[in-house]
């Protein structure tokens, strides 16, 4: 008789008990391994839904951001278009005004040139200011997909730690609105 064979004649009740132990113990482990499976299939599923619900807001910030595009694009349209009409008008009404006043061919040449570089100078302001709110668009929208982008990282690495894997999936987050029409 080995060792574990004479401690059992020894103490025949004591062996009982170790024997019951390890039996309880093996049965309380199991128990505690499936409710700690079930416990991940429940957050996978819930990381699931949400990484479902990230990727597809994706759809509706790109939709958002080409009409806020679409409406810089006719606010400048807008706006350069009275430009023109405006210096058209101004136009006119300075080479009425040089008629009339019988100004000389110098003079009047120069009147016409600063109503020129005057529209130019507009016409430069508002490009100018149009770029700079189109650019502030774009890093607005390079900004929500990264953060949609950083949500499905945070997902996968919440995953990782609790012990259940979900699909990586990633976002484009280079933006491509466009610029002048």
């Amino acid at each position: 008789m080995g060792a574990v064979g004479a401690a059992i004649t020894a103490n025949p009740i004591g062996a009982a008990f170790a024997i019951g132990g390890a039996i309880l113990g093996r049965i309380g482990m199991k128990k505690k391994r499936r409710e700690e499976a079930r416990r991940r299939e429940r957050e996978r599923k819930h990381a699931l839904v949400a990484q479902r619900q990230l990727v597809g807001s994706v759809d509706a910030i790109r939709a958002e951001y080409a009409e806020r595009a679409g409406f810089r694009r006719e606010g400048y349209d807008l706006q350069q278009s009275q430009g023109l009409l405006n210096y058209g008008m101004d136009r006119q009404q300075a080479d009425s005004s040089i008629g009339q006043s019988n100004l000389a061919y110098g003079g009047a040449n120069k009147a016409r040139e600063q109503l020129d570089m005057s529209f130019q100078n507009e016409y430069k302001g508002r490009q100018l200011e149009y770029k700079e709110g189109f650019s502030a668009l774009e890093r607005s929208y390079e900004s929500d997909l990264r953060g949609v982008q950083t949500g499905l990282l945070n997902l996968q690495a919440t995953a990782a730690q609790r012990g259940y894997k979900i699909p990586g999936v990633s976002v484009n987050t280079e933006s491509n609105i466009g610029g002048l029409s």
